[in-house]
């Protein structure tokens, strides 16, 4: 659950008095933590006796020269760059003392109101919603420092931030994906992991290693999610699902916007015009634009699909077509191509004409 949230811990060894591991792993000795809330005292201890000594009310003890003598906390293995934990300043090797008010010690476990026993971290997680912002106290090098986590995701704030790559849930995410050419697309999720791989027993070697390691989630991968009966691509027998894309019209794409922007602009190769993709495993794949053009009124009527934006903007920028032929073609996609605003309102014909222009531009 830690690693999925953004860290990986391991237990902190304590290290002798005065030693390089012990400056490293442990705050200043006069450091002491600003915590959301007051710690719970041990039971039988009496508050503002004189001399008495609360150990959650430190985070650790210093001998005559200042030097710590003694740390609690876990110890960070790993911050993933771009979630929470690192979004909020921790780096691997800091060491975690205090979540949301509640000191940790060298096992990851915290005394808590609502329990008896000490709780572990992952308990503690279980209570913090994505709506929250759980302030922590972490150090590095000797220098302790506070900073707050935000979990959520900063483009989306009704969701919580999580890995590119991870499941899905249909029924309550709206499902993104890209059909054009007979080749529909979209980001990898370790659902199209478990469907190709286990039920299909295809592309274990390129996506198995996507559910192996965190590491591998991080960054959004396009994946190819089928080929269209009857389109060029089928025929042609170049690419197949579950192969992941690398290059589109020559430039790298992992996520649908920059596939989407990559579609845009046709490699011109000889006053013709071309849409190339390229497999993470170095298949190449050329379409000639016109014939994706010519062919994909008839896949959209055979496979029952509403048809991309995109081809719109094609069709606009295509040089090969004539007028009376673009003009035919539009007239067969403005029926199609309907889009939902936020207000509900259908066809945004400003966002096609948009795109043409950029199809334009970005080819010549």
């Amino acid at each position: 659950m830690l690693e999925f949230l953004g860290w990986k811990v391991a237990a902190l060894e304590q290290s002798a008095p005065g030693s390089a591991e012990a400056d490293d792993a442990t705050p200043n000795a006069d450091a002491t933590p600003q915590t959301p809330q007051t710690p719970m005292l041990e039971a039988g201890e009496g508050e503002g006796a004189e001399g008495d000594e609360d150990e959650d009310a430190a985070l650790l003890d210093t001998d005559e020269s200042g030097e710590p003598l003694e740390c609690e906390g876990v110890y960070i293995t790993r911050a993933y760059k771009g979630l929470p934990l690192y979004q909020a300043g921790v780096r691997d090797g800091d060491v975690l003392h205090w979540f949301n008010g509640y000191k940790l010690d060298n096992f990851g476990y915290a005394k808590v109101e609502w329990s008896d026993a000490r709780v572990t971290l992952p308990d503690l997680m279980s209570v913090v919603t994505y709506h929250s912002k759980p302030e922590i106290v972490y150090s590095r090098g000797g220098v302790t420092s506070t900073a707050t986590v935000d979990f959520s995701d900063p483009n989306n704030p009704k969701m919580p931030l999580l890995p590119q790559i991870r499941p899905r849930y249909p029924p309550y995410e709206t499902l993104d994906y890209e059909l054009l050419a007979g080749i529909c697309v979209m980001e990898l999720s370790v659902n199209h992991v478990i469907d190709f791989v286990e039920r299909l027993q295809t592309g274990v070697e390129q996506l198995q290693p996507f559910t192996a390691t965190m590491e591998r989630q991080l960054e959004p991968r396009i994946v190819i999610t089928g080929i269209m009966i009857g389109s060029i691509a089928s025929r042609l027998d170049v690419l197949e699902a579950s192969m992941l894309l690398d290059e589109v019209n020559g430039q790298k794409v992992s996520s649908l916007a920059s596939y989407r922007e990559a579609m845009l602009k046709p490699v011109k190769r000889e006053e013709r015009y071309y849409l190339t993709f390229k497999a993470s495993t170095n298949e190449l794949l050329e379409l000639p634009l016109l014939d994706v053009l010519d062919e994909e009124n008839e896949l959209a009527e055979m496979h029952m699909y509403r048809q991309s934006y995109l081809l719109r903007a094609l069709v606009t920028f295509a040089p090969e077509l004539s007028k009376a032929k673009k003009k035919k073609l539009l007239q067969r996609l403005r029926p199609q191509i309907k889009h939902t605003d936020k207000d509900g309102e259908e066809d945004n014909e400003d966002e096609d004409d948009a795109a043409a222009s950029g199809a334009a531009a970005t080819s010549q």
